[in-house]
């Protein structure tokens, strides 16, 4: 892989951990109670994945051990007020995205994006959950998407006679 290949994956890592961890940093906001980790540990997380993939893929696999050990340290030493491992799994995740950064930037940033998002939108996905969306709703939407990932993916994707020679797949 050419040097130039190398600096966009490592920027593109870089920039991933740095969009992460400015949502986690604003969501610890001025606590000053423990916090795993803020903008410069996400964007040092996704930037050291990133540069160990370069190096060696089996350095990337240390790199995942020692986040992950940091992670299960730092989500058993959190007090009962601070339950919860998003941030841990968002962690994790922002050095898999450094790790993939390297052959696929482009994949990665749109990734952290998305990542970024659905942990700012923790409120409004709770509430949606708890007060908007109705026992029913929830019922037909979970009957939708198993059809949707369960049984659609079994379908034929020819034409049958038994269907007068439509695709099941295309219905």
């Amino acid at each position: 892989m050419r040097h130039s290949a190398h600096v966009i994956g490592l920027a593109a890592a870089l920039g991933s951990g740095t969009l992460t961890g400015i949502e986690r940093e604003r969501r610890k906001g001025g606590s000053s109670g423990h916090a795993l980790a803020g903008v410069r540990s996400f964007a040092l997380v996704a930037l050291s994945g990133a540069l160990a993939q370069v190096i060696d893929f089996r350095l990337s696999l240390m790199a995942a051990l020692l986040v992950a050990a940091f992670c299960v340290i730092s989500y058993y030493r959190a007090s009962a007020d601070e339950a919860g491992m998003v941030t841990e799994l968002a962690l994790f995740l922002s050095l898999l995205l450094g790790v993939n950064a390297v052959a696929n930037p482009a994949l990665s940033a749109g990734l952290a994006v998305l990542v970024a998002t659905m942990l700012n939108l923790r409120a409004p996905l709770h509430h949606f959950i708890r007060v908007t969306l109705k026992s029913g709703e929830l019922r037909d939407g979970l009957i939708l998407t198993g059809a949707a990932l369960a049984i659609w993916p079994l379908l034929p994707d020819a034409a049958n006679g038994w269907l007068l020679g439509v695709n099941p797949r295309r219905m």
